[in-house]
């Protein structure tokens, strides 16, 4: 196998920083319907950064599910950009994905995530609870911008070709290696 293509921060098109900001104001825009349905700053509301942090531990325990499930030899570590940034790969040279794996591990999180938030959401009798169960769920698919934006690179530059994914470490965070 060979290296055709390295996915990182320092290489995002300008396609990819649109889609990004489209994707974003969506999420803007739902999240300002949400607190419109707020009348008054409640009790519930304080509850928020522990929902969020709790979320943020289900998501990156769903990336991890999902690697392992699809190799079993994978190992998978989690490092801290001085609390810039969370970063989550999987560190065992030897283990890739294929395409499509690599798509179901960035985007399950999310999925699931949401699916649940919406049973959830119309499951609960009380309104400020499903008000914060619902300002969780946007904030959750904010923070998978990165998730998305990779999904859909990998979709279209790569939609007909048999490629393998591989994730390195590097200085600015973690890069996907595209081999073939």
């Amino acid at each position: 196998m060979k290296k055709i293509n390295e996915f990182n921060m320092d290489n995002i098109s300008k396609m990819n920083e649109f889609l990004a900001f489209l994707y974003e104001c969506f999420c803007c825009v739902y999240l300002g319907i949400v607190l419109k349905q707020i009348s008054k700053i409640s009790f519930y509301i304080l509850l928020l950064p522990i929902f969020v942090i709790v979320t943020l531990i289900i998501h990156e325990s769903i990336h991890i599910l999902f690697f392992k499930i699809f190799n079993k030899n994978s190992r998978i570590r989690i490092i801290n950009n001085h609390f810039k940034q969370i970063f989550m790969y999987q560190s065992n040279e030897n283990v890739y994905y294929n395409k499509f794996q690599t798509i179901i591990i960035l985007l399950s999180p999310l999925i699931f995530i949401s699916v649940i938030s919406f049973i959830l959401i119309n499951c609960i009798p009380f309104d400020n609870i499903v008000l914060l169960i619902a300002m969780n769920m946007i904030i959750n698919a904010m923070g998978s911008v990165t998730d998305v934006i990779s999904s859909i690179n990998l979709l279209t530059k790569y939609f007909n070709k048999k490629i393998f994914i591989k994730y390195e470490l590097k200085n600015d965070g973690v890069n996907m290696i595209i081999l073939s």
